[in-house]
């Protein structure tokens, strides 16, 4: 959706021009309206734009319209944990993250890395003699961070080039399959 921005709040399209409206009318616009780098959103609407990123639904200032905004990764998992909290029209543009196919997608992801865990425990602990349970987790996976941590990768050496000198081809595409 199109939008206006004015004193730090966004405006739908048609209060923005309501707003142009009231201050052209008090004589408060600026001389060029559409050169847009002679004067602040604080002074007068800039805009149309296309509505932003944003970490939550956004709504027009003065009407509560909903924007129809994209969401950043976190505003996705703030739309899932207040979804029953919103509206039918902003659960309806965001349906993509509706909780059931939200839970099937983590569910598969975690199914997933727990197989990765399970047939490949034993390898693991003979290649590194280290459990992987240890550097598994259910969601993100593969731990390589910590991982790299406690195999004491010295500085200035990949992870790879310290895994293949150190544990062979074997270890390296062990660890490639897990990431």
């Amino acid at each position: 959706m199109l939008v206006y921005m004015y004193q730090a709040s966004l405006y739908c399209s048609h209060c923005g021009t309501l707003v142009q409206a009231d201050l052209e009318s008090q004589g408060l616009a600026p001389n060029n309206p559409e050169d847009e780098r002679t004067f602040d959103s604080d002074r007068y609407p800039k805009g149309l734009y296309e509505a932003g990123e944003s970490d939550s639904p956004d709504f027009c200032y003065m009407c509560g319209t909903f924007l129809q905004n994209p969401l950043t990764s976190d505003g996705n998992k703030y739309v899932l944990e207040h979804w029953d909290g919103w509206g039918q029209e902003v659960r309806d543009f965001y349906d993509y993250l509706k909780p059931a196919s939200y839970y099937k997608i983590v569910g598969e992801i975690v199914r997933g890395n727990h197989k990765k865990a399970h047939d490949n425990s034993l390898v693991f602990k003979r290649l590194f003699n280290r459990n992987l349970k240890d550097y598994m987790d259910s969601i993100t996976g593969f731990d390589i961070i910590k991982f790299d941590e406690d195999i004491e990768t010295p500085d200035g050496i990949s992870t790879h080039d310290f895994i293949l000198k150190t544990y062979g081809q074997e270890a390296v595409d062990l660890v490639h399959s897990l990431i």
